[in-house]
């Protein structure tokens, strides 16, 4: 048995986060560990990987001795969360290690007292990747309503896909291309570019969709995301700065360009 107590604004934040990422057609894998709760979830399409860590000294109490992996609903776990204020309190049970049956009971503040939840584990757990280091050789920091500007610039040219690469004065510039319209949208520093290191010749293609996600599930946080991109075809990564002690990376897979789409 596992019992943690937690902030339920973090809580909440990161069930709405994750549900985001797998939809309705996944569950996220939560790993308990001594020093900490890591989480991994993946959408059904595989092509969006989030991957959560909340050092231990995030929670007012956590009561894990060992490692202890489970599946369950967060989004489930969201819908009890409508006035997140105050601490939760999750006591995890599974029979593997000795409990009656397997599942999380859920003790939630209210305005007029509490009330508890029970939510099932589930039974098969998916494994999953996490990408080990990759080669990336671009990186920037910048503020997520620069994105979500692209994002609606994609939808006014009617474009399913949002192009970016590194323009002649080192800029990140972001190429919509729609039936009757293009739009070219350069993203400056100070004004979306916070910090940057780039190689030129980097670019790279994303579904506006999973990027309209990549931005949402941002902003549950932050407005602010390290973003790092290269050269080769590998997952572009979001790495989102959180204001408590942990971590929120995003990896979201290109779109193989066409002949002549890079630029």
């Amino acid at each position: 048995m596992i019992e943690i107590e937690i902030d339920s604004a973090i809580l909440k934040s990161i069930c709405d986060a994750i549900t985001i990422v797998t939809g309705k057609d996944s569950q996220p894998v939560f790993m308990f560990q001594p020093d900490g709760l890591s989480i991994v979830a993946l959408d059904g399409s595989r092509i969006m990987l989030a991957n959560i860590g909340i050092r231990r000294p995030v929670f007012v109490e956590y009561d894990v001795k060992k490692v202890h992996k489970v599946s369950f609903d967060s989004k489930e776990l969201g819908k009890h969360l409508t006035d997140p204020v105050g601490t939760i309190m999750l006591t995890i049970k599974t029979m593997e290690y000795g409990d009656n049956d397997n599942r999380i009971d859920v003790m939630v503040p209210s305005k007029y007292g509490f009330k508890s939840v029970e939510i099932p584990i589930l039974g098969e757990i998916e494994p999953s990747m996490v990408p080990k280091k990759m080669p990336y050789d671009s990186v920037c920091k910048l503020d997520l309503g620069a994105l979500e500007g692209v994002v609606k610039d994609a939808n006014r040219v009617d474009t399913v896909y949002c192009r970016f690469n590194i323009g002649d004065e080192n800029e990140l510039v972001a190429k919509l291309n729609g039936a009757s319209s293009k739009v070219i949208n350069v993203l400056e520093d100070t004004k979306a570019i916070i910090a940057k290191k780039f190689n030129p010749e980097a670019n790279w293609i994303l579904s506006k969709d999973y990027l309209d996600d990549a931005v949402k599930i941002g902003k549950c946080f932050t407005n602010i995301a390290k973003l790092s991109f290269a050269t080769e075809l590998i997952p572009i990564l979001f790495d989102y700065q959180l204001n408590f002690d942990a971590y929120f990376r995003l990896y979201v897979a290109p779109v193989i360009a066409g002949e002549g789409e890079t630029k």
